[in-house]
């Protein structure tokens, strides 16, 4: 009986021990995974801001017409970018909240 109750301590701590690396493993991966994600939304947000200000002063010098529609669309859509992005940061920070 004894030597059964001592397999069975080892095969817990075996497991338990498993176990905490498996958790560790996941907790650098989600790690890793937030940090690339937060470099990705910083280089959309960036890329999104050279957008806009360029097409700015490129609209300055646009003549009126199918030039400054189109330089219009390209900041709006910049714009809509950015704020998706926004609205899906602050998703992801909700749902981190609610965890």
């Amino acid at each position: 009986m004894d030597q059964k109750a001592a397999h069975w301590r080892e095969d817990r701590l075996r497991f338990r021990h498993r176990r905490l690396q498996v958790e560790e493993e996941l907790r650098q991966s989600v790690l890793a995974r937030n940090e690339l994600l937060r470099e990705q939304h910083q280089s959309i947000h960036q890329l999104a801001d050279r957008i806009i200000d360029r097409a700015e002063v490129l609209l300055e010098d646009a003549r009126p017409g199918s030039t400054a529609v189109a330089l219009n669309t390209i900041r709006y859509s910049a714009r809509s970018v950015q704020t998706k992005l926004e609205m899906v940061s602050g998703l992801e920070i909700g749902q981190k909240g609610m965890a």
